[in-house]
């Protein structure tokens, strides 16, 4: 089951089950909360490869049924070329300067390249309301097969699973309504209306009895020095309701801080924060975090970057 598919069914649950949920003790909550959150940071973000692209390069698979592309240094300077092309002509559209559209395209080409072959450790802190589960730290190691394996257990996961390089799409923003909202001498920070799938709330989505817009936005704060992320965060932009259960969703935001990576000559996350927060009508209020951190991140020479094909791009797709 994929990243997208566990959400789908994670989130899903929780709803269904959130009565029961919030009746139990923190103890009895903690695995679900925990199940939520790792789903939650998958993100569910895919990005896309060109028809050409497809054309001139056979796709590996791996255990996960991934489709991707193995790379090499130039092959891997041609694809940030390509995301920043895409990025710097979407944001024709959009009222910012030129030297702010150059600033968000450089950004956004450097923010996602794929999936390096090499390692890191991962250490993540859940919180439920005021308490917290102790930190937990796990070394992985990326193979050229295309995937996550864990170097003191048999765990193998897919390249979409929650790493320092978190797949971000070229342009997943609406240009035109892209704002410079904070400036200074050294960053700047924009924001846009984030492009979402259209059936999102509708259907059998967990959002379809929901009153109001599923509307998302996307902050991009960028360094005027070297032309890289800083932050990136995706968030709900307003509070959704469900006035059939007095209920409501007040808050829900997946923030990715970035760091330069000298091995792999890339940018890459240094850590990853989600936050859920919930109003359960009679129940009260419920509040969720993850916290996670990425270090000892060091590529395998030569470089070799895997990159995944999957044809769709969604954030979220419930």
């Amino acid at each position: 089951m994929g990243v997208a598919g566990a959400l789908i069914r994670g989130t899903k649950f929780f709803f269904a089950k959130r009565q029961t949920i919030m009746a139990t003790n923190y103890f009895t909550r903690k695995p679900m909360v925990s199940f939520i959150l790792l789903v939650v940071c998958g993100l569910g973000l895919h990005s896309s490869t060109s028809a050409e692209e497809k054309e001139q390069e056979t796709p590996n698979v791996n255990s996960q049924g991934e489709a991707f592309t193995s790379m090499n240094v130039e092959m891997l300077k041609a694809y940030r070329n390509e995301r920043y092309a895409d990025v710097a002509e979407s944001l024709t559209l959009s009222e910012l300067s030129e030297e702010h559209q150059e600033l968000i395209a450089n950004a956004m080409a450097k923010a996602y390249l794929g999936v390096p072959v090499g390692s890191f450790t991962e250490t993540s802190i859940q919180g439920l309301d005021d308490e917290q589960e102790p930190a937990t730290t796990k070394n992985w190691e990326v193979t050229d097969t295309g995937q996550l394996e864990g170097e003191s257990d048999s765990t193998v996961s897919g390249l979409y699973s929650l790493s320092p390089f978190v797949a971000l799409p070229q342009a997943p923003f609406v240009p035109e309504t892209g704002k410079l909202v904070e400036e200074s001498d050294t960053t700047a920070k924009f924001v846009f209306e984030f492009e979402k799938p259209k059936d999102i709330g509708s259907g059998d989505s967990i959002f379809a009895n929901l009153s109001g817009k599923l509307n998302w936005i996307m902050e991009i704060t960028a360094s005027k020095e070297d032309q890289s992320p800083k932050v990136i965060a995706i968030k709900l932009e307003s509070p959704l309701s469900d006035e059939s259960s007095d209920s409501a969703l007040e808050e829900l935001q997946v923030e990715i801080h970035y760091k330069f990576v000298k091995s792999c000559e890339c940018y890459a996350a240094s850590s990853l924060d989600v936050t859920i927060a919930m109003s359960m009508g009679e129940m009260g209020d419920m509040s969720m975090t993850m916290d996670v951190e990425f270090s000892n991140i060091q590529c395998a020479q030569p470089l070799q970057f895997l990159l995944p094909e999957l044809e769709e791009t969604a954030f979220l797709p419930f």
